[in-house]
């Protein structure tokens, strides 16, 4: 990506600048840059994608040098607990220098500049001081989060989901509101004054010596300190989602996307992606049958309930999702005024195509470098009913299902693809439960199948154009 991003930059050349420099601001003319690259990245995607590489090692300091350039307004005037944060900021930057260096967070300029230049609308026109920094990871979970350290991560499991850019807006402008209303610090200072609690030091002295319900009393402590907790950290997420709406009210973006957003994250838990696998494997030699993909009966079950287990709602550190929407549309109903005007879109709308095109298939990417064969084939398909002519997606998921059928022959197949669950997608299970239900012939056989009815798309691969021969022979 960082190859075919230069190889786009040399064709903006320096006549563009020249023309055009007398009509736009420098600020104009870079998002135009940014734009011209986003169209012709985003036409790449149809056909191909280069995965992001790059060799980058946050930088290190010494905890007495970074201490230096602490700038913190402090919450308390305890200097043991202000001590131990100063430590926790430190580990945080040494955290981002170790993962900088394995590559989890993606720094190519394209998508670095355009996150961050939301953020940066955000900041200067509600006329804050400081420097935030917007991050992409590599992470997979549908989660934002900011730990106090100014800098405001977002994984592509969530981006490649959002519908528009006034919904990042929003997203970005909750983080924000947790490092402004310093939620990490308190967090911090309430768990460290816990620690120092004189009377559940003596509950849980009088535990140790007790000779009996040593566990039921201590899961009680832990019981009733964690829907503290969660209910002290409920509150913080409603003052989020709340200056969130107020920040975003001072630019051109949508806040009230803040509630679609919402929608969203309530169907996170939920993907409803559908494959057809009988018809992308269909063939004369073997068919799918329906009972291939069937769920299993369950015919026992003796009981799951966990020996220490807690009211889910009372643990939930976030409130519930209904309750969310009503309290960002309370509030916007007080600010009708301002909300007319705002668009969904601020840049242009091909921008934030690209960028949530790129992180679809950067989470592809995760699972090629972890060689999860299954997951590949699983997202590979998923992401191809997109970009049904991407060499990339066709290329990986023939070089996945080669290894697993060599896999089963071998009955190494669960050192690639995981056991099925409830916790993955039904599509992704149906895909294993094929796996498992089939003869090592069979799946061979459906393999060959994928190839030959995808061989006009994929004989080109050489990689690929490899493995279709040997399958002929």
């Amino acid at each position: 990506m960082a190859g075919n991003k230069n190889r786009l930059a040399s064709k903006t050349g320096a006549s563009f600048f020249k023309f055009w420099g007398c009509l736009l601001s420098q600020q104009n003319l870079f998002l135009l840059l940014i734009l011209s690259l986003s169209i012709q990245v985003s036409a790449q995607f149809e056909k191909d994608y280069t995965p992001l590489k790059y060799s980058y090692s946050g930088s290190k300091q010494t905890e007495k040098n970074f201490q230096k350039k602490l700038s913190v307004k402090y919450l308390t005037n305890d200097k043991g607990i202000i001590h131990d944060y100063n430590r926790f900021l430190y580990s945080l930057h040494l955290m981002y220098a170790s993962q900088s260096k394995e590559k989890a967070f993606i720094i190519e300029p394209f998508v670095k500049r355009y996150l961050q230049s939301i953020i940066d609308t955000v900041a200067a026109r509600n006329k804050l001081n400081q420097k935030f920094e917007v991050v992409c990871t590599r992470f997979l979970e549908v989660n934002a989060y900011n730990m106090g350290d100014n800098k405001l991560y977002v994984n592509i499991g969530l981006l490649r989901r959002l519908e528009n850019e006034s919904q990042l807006a929003f997203l970005l402008c909750h983080e924000l509101a947790h490092q402004l209303l310093s939620h990490v610090q308190e967090n911090f200072i309430q768990l460290r004054t816990k620690a120092k609690d004189k009377t559940i030091k003596k509950e849980l002295k009088d535990i140790n010596k007790a000779k009996y319900n040593k566990l039921d009393r201590t899961v009680q402590i832990a019981k009733r300190e964690n829907y503290s907790f969660g209910k002290y950290s409920r509150v913080k997420e409603r003052s989020a989602d709340s200056l969130a709406a107020i920040l975003l009210t001072e630019t051109e973006y949508d806040a009230r996307e803040g509630i679609s957003l919402m929608r969203i994250l309530e169907k996170s838990d939920t993907d409803l992606t559908r494959i057809n696998y009988p018809e992308l494997f269909k063939g004369d030699s073997v068919s799918i049958l329906p009972e291939w993909m069937a769920p299993r009966k369950e015919l026992l079950d003796f009981g799951r309930k966990s020996i220490i287990e807690f009211d889910k709602d009372s643990m939930r550190t976030h409130p519930d999702i209904p309750n969310r929407i009503r309290m960002i549309e309370e509030q916007l109903k007080s600010m009708k005024s301002v909300l007319n005007g705002k668009q969904l879109f601020v840049q242009d709308k091909q921008l934030f195509d690209s960028i949530r095109t790129m992180a679809m298939l950067e989470e592809v990417e995760v699972f090629v470098k972890f060689k999860r064969y299954g997951a590949m084939v699983y997202y590979g398909l998923a992401a191809l009913q997109k970009l049904p002519d991407n060499v990339y997606l066709h290329k990986n998921v023939a070089i996945a299902l080669n290894h697993l059928q060599k896999a089963v022959k071998t009955h190494t197949s669960q050192d690639f693809v995981p056991l099925e669950s409830e916790d993955l997608p039904e599509a992704y299970n149906q895909f294993l439960r094929i796996m498992d239900r089939t003869t090592y012939t069979d799946f061979r056989k459906l393999v060959y199948q994928y190839l030959q009815n995808n061989k006009n798309r994929i004989i080109q691969i050489p990689e690929v154009k490899t493995i279709y021969e040997n399958f002929y022979k």
